[in-house]
């Protein structure tokens, strides 16, 4: 009876979800989650076409008016440019024999790479940030970070994993990539809020 539901979070989960591959030397974590801009211009890229033929198909009365679907295509050339903020896909290695570590971020018009010793983490954790705009509307951000020492001065003790923000950003699957991290480096679990 679940079945078919099952197969589809399976595939939603694998299209956009986070992948964690433990082998005996390495851990590999894929990060595959949407930012909001990348999820709301896809979306806009569906309806506006949509919208289009729908109302050539039913007629002017029933359908969006023509502003409506104007700003609709305005609404979404305006998440696709910001789309070009977010990444599209991350991936972190870390490699024990060469004591190494790997974060390469896919944006969609580069790749950013990020590389070091895993001897130098100190701890793993998720660190959750809530934060309010002018109007009272409080903003909860939930992050895996590495924490680190002997960084000179004026540098963070912590290392974000993820700067992006994703849209599905539930502190169960952020715990989920910390407890990994956890394990496998057996450096301490520290969870922390703002």
């Amino acid at each position: 009876m679940f079945a078919p539901y099952e197969k589809i979070k399976h595939m939603v989960n694998w299209l956009v979800g986070v992948r964690i591959i433990t082998r005996p030397d390495q851990l590999i974590i894929e990060d595959r989650r949407l930012t909001w801009p990348m999820l709301l211009s896809m979306l806009g890229v569906v309806l506006f076409p949509l919208a289009f033929v729908f109302r050539y198909f039913v007629g002017e009365g029933v359908a969006i008016d023509s502003t409506g679907n104007w700003l609709l295509g305005v609404a979404t050339l305006v998440c696709i440019a910001l789309s070009f903020r977010g990444t599209l896909r991350e991936l972190y290695v870390f490699d024990k024999p060469s004591d190494t570590y790997h974060f390469a971020r896919q944006f969609l018009y580069k790749k950013e790479v990020i590389e070091g010793t895993i001897s130098q983490f100190r701890g793993a954790g998720v660190v959750t940030t809530v934060t309010e705009d002018g109007e009272g509307n409080e903003r909860t951000r939930h992050s895996v970070v590495l924490r680190q020492t002997g960084l000179l001065f004026g540098a963070s003790p912590d290392q974000p994993i993820r700067e992006s923000k994703p849209a599905l950003n539930f502190w169960k699957t952020e715990a989920r990539i910390a407890q990994a991290i956890h394990k496998f480096l057996d450096i301490p679990r520290v969870d922390a809020s703002d």
